[in-house]
């Protein structure tokens, strides 16, 4: 069988950080990753996976220096990662794996929890980031 597709979700983090020299970001509650995948078997030991979701973070988000600000923010993102996936166990069906690729984010709203408030403009509207993975596999049909 070379191609599996399904459905995920886990909780999402956030890490702090700094926007710019007056506005920053630091977490406030948990957010959800809700997405389809897929994993395509290239060779034995070898395989395209992919991602697409859409992504919800709590953050705080704040102004310091002329004016000071404070919010909760809750942001949506639609998210797509292609990696590749390297696996280096005793065989393709279980063992050590190493993961590579890249996290694409559309920024969908940017809402001020408490009042509903618009602000996007606020934030960058497109995100990319590099992933990198290690994970082991305990049977892929246990």
């Amino acid at each position: 069988k070379n191609l599996d597709v399904g459905l995920g979700f886990w909780p999402s983090f956030t890490t702090s950080s700094k926007l710019d020299l007056h506005r920053a970001t630091t977490p406030k509650g948990v957010g959800y990753f809700i997405y389809v995948h897929g994993n395509y078997q290239i060779k034995s030991r070898l395989s395209l996976n992919a991602k697409l979701g859409f992504d919800n973070k709590k953050v705080g988000y704040f102004t310091y220096g002329i004016a000071n600000s404070s919010y909760n923010v809750g942001l949506n993102f639609l998210t797509f990662m292609p990696m590749i996936k390297v696996d280096l166990g005793a065989n393709e069906q279980k063992g050590l794996y190493l993961k590579t690729g890249l996290r694409l984010s559309q920024l969908l709203t940017a809402k001020e929890r408490k009042t509903n408030s618009n602000i996007k403009e606020e934030f960058k509207a497109t995100n990319l980031g590099l992933n990198l993975g290690i994970g082991y596999d305990y049977g892929k049909y246990v």
